[in-house]
């Protein structure tokens, strides 16, 4: 009787213990998995392909610097400069597409990151051309409270169906402005007929035809060389041009810069590019990992539109001493000129939507 309990008992036993053991081993195979995943290093490649490199280098170093810090070395972010840009051809003239191939690389998974021009994103986005339309960004705070709201995260969330994780907008240069050479700008018949070079976005061609420019690309080639736009005013290729605050630098602080030129503070457009990752390179990061990527990327975006602002002020200062004529629109003449420039609006509010221009309108101050 005692023998017949003790059979059935021991295997009963030896099953139970069979069943510990494998889920002891199971469970220190899991740990030892999850393990191995969490000390996994993960390298981010950021592609700098826009210039100034410097102005857009120490951002993407700042990010770096968090990044690796806040993730004890699991994630590597090595920083590439490629500012090689393709040469197209428009009728008789050749330029260099500047940050042409960024997006491209992101959207490859040649890099997993870059800043990108707005305009380009526009593209993939039609939405995207909200925030080139001129005027219609009242100044550096408005920009902050649609980037950095729900506007905003709209825009860089719906970069998704395209491979693109949005993270962030930059300033690619911050307040748009014209460099003329004589001409002071305060109406819409000032710009008419001139030798202009001007950018490159769609709505900057709309804009220039709207006006009546002789309009040309910022890249031009001449003989195979880039033709910088100092070199164009002082040649007369050029005699007036879309500029920033940072390429405004470049032409006053020429000690030969002629003293006649003249800076126009339109500001009708505010230039942003957007921080872009690779979808699918982003989705292999642990959660946690995306989540450090995503709060630094915010915080360095922000930082860098404080770098811009802030040279925009020192900049303003150095013309002004240099003796330059500096010209600001009378509210009136904004107006005007806004009204102008009514058929941009046409042209694009369809492909944005007229609620996101709405939207954008209810942010200002």
């Amino acid at each position: 009787m005692h023998s017949n309990i003790t059979k059935p008992l021991t295997v009963v036993l030896g099953v139970a213990l069979v069943g510990l053991v494998l889920y002891v081993v199971n469970r220190d195979v899991s740990v030892l998995n999850a393990t191995a995943h969490d000390e996994e290093t993960y390298v981010i490649r950021w592609q700098i392909a826009h210039t100034p490199v410097e102005y857009f280098e120490r951002t993407a170093m700042r990010f770096k610097d968090e990044v690796e810090d806040r993730s004890n070395g699991r994630i590597k972010v090595e920083v590439i400069v490629d500012t090689e840009s393709p040469v197209v051809t428009v009728g008789d003239a050749s330029y260099q597409a500047h940050n042409a191939k960024a997006l491209e690389n992101v959207q490859s998974g040649e890099i997993e990151m870059s800043q990108v021009y707005i305009s380009a994103l526009a593209l993939l986005e039609p939405r995207f051309w909200v925030m080139e339309l001129p005027f219609l960004l009242s100044g550096h705070e408005h920009v902050n409270r649609i980037v950095e709201g729900e506007v905003g995260e709209e825009l860089l969330n719906s970069l998704t169906e395209h491979g693109l994780v949005g993270l962030g907008f930059t300033y690619s240069g911050g307040l748009q402005a014209v460099i003329t050479t004589g001409q002071e700008i305060h109406s819409a018949a000032d710009f008419a007929e001139l030798k202009y070079r001007g950018f490159n976005s769609e709505v900057d061609k709309v804009i220039m035809a709207t006006l009546g420019t002789e309009h040309h690309s910022p890249g031009l080639l001449y003989d195979g060389e880039r033709v910088s736009f100092p070199e164009q005013l002082a040649t007369g290729l050029a005699e007036a041009g879309d500029v920033t605050y940072i390429d405004a630098a470049e032409v006053f602080d020429d000690p030969e810069a002629n003293k006649d030129l003249v800076f126009n503070r339109t500001h009708h457009k505010i230039l942003t590019t957007g921080l872009v990752y690779n979808a699918e390179a982003f989705s292999r990061l642990p959660d946690d990992l995306q989540q450090i990527v995503k709060d630094a990327a915010k915080r360095v975006a922000r930082v860098e539109r404080e770098y811009i602002i802030a040279d925009e002020v020192k900049t303003a200062a150095r013309i002004e001493e240099k003796g330059f004529t500096i010209v600001d629109l009378s509210e009136s003449e904004r107006t005007a000129l806004r009204a102008v420039l009514e058929p941009v609006y046409d042209v694009f509010v369809e492909q944005i939507g007229k609620d996101m221009v709405d939207r954008v309108i209810e942010l200002r101050d």
